[in-house]
């Protein structure tokens, strides 16, 4: 059974770019729905992107492929769409990935 953490809703902010000393990012379990913001890809410390279990839709950004300390992504029981961008080719250090 997966129990909703925060209960979190609506899209993940574009404000979150802003935090780029944060390693670890870990929305799991909750209501976020609309797409992965660019953004994301301004996170260049993040170690770990958790964010299963949420309504998000669309596709990998190609900013994911500035995130080159990423390790650990975890996308699944999302609705997005399996196309990976191109860039997901810099996550030298990722040895742990599951969209699905």
């Amino acid at each position: 059974m997966s129990v909703e953490i925060n209960q979190l809703t609506g899209p993940i902010p574009l404000e979150l770019g802003q935090l780029t000393n944060i390693t670890t990012l870990s929305l799991l379990d909750n209501k976020l729905t609309g797409t992965l913001p660019t953004e994301i890809g301004q996170l260049t410390n993040l170690v770990q992107l958790l964010l299963a279990g949420n309504f998000l839709k669309g596709t990998l950004p190609s900013e994911i492929g500035f995130l080159t300390s990423l390790k650990i992504l975890y996308l699944p029981a999302n609705q997005l769409t399996v196309v990976l961008p191109a860039e997901i080719g810099n996550l030298t250090s990722l040895y742990d990935f599951q969209i699905h």
